[in-house]
Parts: structure tokens; sequence; C-alpha cells
């Protein structure tokens, strides 16, 4: 994953991911509804959510999180 110096203009550098497992995530992979909002659950027993919400304008997206801790 080319960083900055690499690319000029990109938004963090190479240093910030070095040895790092990265995983992306596609907008397909955001599929349960939360609140209106599409969610996916991160680590899949429902306990942490990521949030797709939506930025200023169509191009600009912002990720939203919310932490949910069921009842014991």
């Amino acid at each position: 994953m080319p960083g900055w110096p690499a690319v000029p203009d990109s938004q963090f550098h190479e240093s910030d991911v070095a040895g790092r497992n990265i995983i992306g995530l596609e907008a397909n992979s955001f599929n349960i509804d939360i609140g209106g909002l599409s969610g996916y659950d991160y680590f899949g027993d429902g306990s942490f959510y990521l949030l797709d919400a939506p930025g200023v304008s169509e191009e600009a997206r912002a990720r939203s999180f919310l932490v949910y801790s069921p009842s014991s």
C-alpha cells in the first residue's frame, strides 16, 4: 500500500502502515441496517459496528464508530 513519499499526494505516510496487515472493506460489506445507516459487524458477534455515515458531499464519506456492549 504505497503512501507518501512514493505517492506525493497520498493522505498517509508509508511508515504509518509498514508491517501492518491492512484489510479494506468494500461498500457491500456494510450490509446491516442500524438506524438507517449501513453497518458492518466488525467482530461478527454484535459487539462493535462500523457505520457508513454520509459526508458533506457524495464524494466525501465519513466512517463513524458505534460501540455496542450487550447487557449481561
